[in-house]
């Protein structure tokens, strides 16, 4: 049943996010003809802060209503009504704090929009608390679906305005527009919560005993909120932590390079981590360690070899389809598929300390990598921005497999089993870049691809000759009717 649910999600939310992710790309070719570096980078910087103080605003409570299993009416009950007493609370602070973040990221453009949309605070706080219900119940496909009328939505109307009123601001706007439409679908596909609950969530004699339920697991709560808080922070540390030292412009150009190499990954890990998270909490210890180990063994044969066959292609698209506006962000994609091919390990299982029960072991984790990362940028700094960003994925890259040996070792796995088995699915995948690097050495056009195809090639003859199993493991993925596994 449980390996059913999971196939069932994964195909779905995979299925939806290739969708999505062409849509995207459709708007970021529109988008990035129309808006500025600098334009992309106040966008990617709001996202992140408002992002930050939308999840304080629920306390953690989602992740413990995913993992504790005593008393799922009331976590229900106190995760709304924490989620919406603290958004509006956020909602009337943030102005005051608006025009300080703005002189910090060097850009008064960006105070002004925060000032006046801190409104949206409340509505994302009922999005999540609505995306957090249907993972409980395993609605997967709702989810999936959910998301793709958000991506549609926000990115039809970004296409058909921003032509016109080429603002980034309205961009912003537009951008939530698209997170309601997501949370209307939720509203009506989602069960119905229990009879008497919404009346409850307005209630201050309800509030009172969410606010003992906060008491009493607050140890659990502060661990998830430090280890959210400092994960985002430091995972995006080139743009919340060297914003304060370089114009927006670099901001828009690390966006932009995220949003190419990054986006398709971002959307797979957290549409996988969404299925594996709620599951893994149902099952096992035997069966997570299970399901873990097929999973690596997939991303490691075929998730990272087509990433950086996809960065190469990207480096020969780019200049053609923006004219050379983008050229600088080329060397930052190369960069990032270090650090977005080793999440590809980390982020799908990172909910397994909370599994555990352990979330201070992340948070421990999250502590130790973002001194890392901050160190790796200021020295990388000295040199440039480009080395900056290389520095920070050399030392993610080592930081996610980190993280995935400990979610092994917290299962009681046998860790130097799956990480000789890591290792050496790596090995075939140096082929690849060996490869792309003697490419990039040539100073012909097309000089990457001439060394890539062959090199693909020859993974591919390994693949159907060495490790048939995976490509039909893929096959039943992708199809709308998979073999029970």
């Amino acid at each position: 049943m449980i390996t059913r649910t999971v196939v069932h999600g994964v195909r779905w939310t995979l299925l939806t996010s290739i969708f999505r992710r062409l849509i995207s790309l459709v708007l970021l070719f529109f988008v990035a003809n129309w808006l500025s570096k600098e334009d992309f980078g106040i966008f990617r910087t709001y996202c992140l802060i408002l992002g930050i103080v939308a999840f304080i605003s629920g306390l953690g409570f989602d992740y413990h209503y995913l993992t504790d299993k005593k008393h799922p009416r009331l976590n229900l009950l106190s995760l709304f009504q924490i989620s919406i007493l603290g958004s509006v609370l956020l909602a009337l602070l943030t102005p005051f704090f608006a025009g300080l973040l703005g002189k910090t990221y060097q850009s008064p453009t960006l105070g002004i929009i925060l000032r006046y949309t801190s409104v949206f605070l409340i509505t994302e706080a009922f999005r999540r608390c609505y995306r957090v219900l249907a993972q409980k119940h395993l609605l997967f496909r709702e989810i999936a679906l959910a998301e793709t009328l958000n991506v549609a939505v926000y990115s039809l109307l970004a296409i058909i305005v921003i032509y016109f009123y080429r603002s980034v601001s309205l961009y912003i706007v537009l951008f939530f527009v698209g997170n309601i439409g997501e949370l209307l679908w939720l509203l009506f596909r989602t069960p119905a919560l229990p009879r008497g609950m919404l009346s409850r969530v307005f209630s201050r004699k309800w509030l009172a005993l969410s606010l003992v339920n906060l008491k009493a697991n607050l140890i659990f709560l502060s661990n998830v909120s430090s280890v959210f808080i400092i994960n985002i922070f430091s995972g995006n540390a080139p743009i919340l932590f060297l914003g304060t030292m370089v114009p927006p412009r670099y901001m828009g150009l690390y966006f932009f390079a995220t949003q190419l190499i990054g986006v398709p990954v971002s959307m797979l890990t957290t549409s996988i981590g969404q299925v594996f998270f709620p599951v893994f909490a149902l099952s096992d210890r035997e069966s997570t360690l299970s399901g873990i180990a097929r999973y690596s063994r997939f991303i490691v044969r075929l998730g990272i070899p087509l990433l950086l066959i996809y960065g190469v292609l990207l480096n020969q698209a780019i200049p053609f389809l923006f004219g050379g506006i983008w050229d600088e962000a080329l060397p930052l994609i190369f960069y990032l598929i270090i650090f977005y091919g080793t999440s590809l390990l980390h982020m799908p299982i990172s909910g397994v300390p909370y599994i555990c029960r352990k979330p201070h072991w992340e948070l421990i984790w999250n502590v130790l990598t973002l001194g890392l990362r901050l160190l790796l940028l200021l020295i990388g700094l000295k040199s440039g921005f480009n080395q900056a960003v290389l520095l920070f994925c050399i030392g993610s890259g080592i930081m996610n497999l980190a993280f995935y040996l400990m979610s092994i070792l917290l299962l009681k796995g046998r860790v130097l089993s799956y990480l000789a088995n890591v290792l050496l699915g790596l090995l075939p995948i140096a082929l690849l870049s060996l490869g792309v690097w003697l490419g990039s050495r040539l100073a012909l056009p097309g000089g990457s691809l001439l060394f890539t195809l062959p090199a693909t090639l020859l993974y591919v003859l390994f693949l159907l000759l060495r490790d048939r199993q995976i490509l039909g493991e893929m096959q039943a993925l992708l199809s709308f009717k998979p073999k029970p596994i």
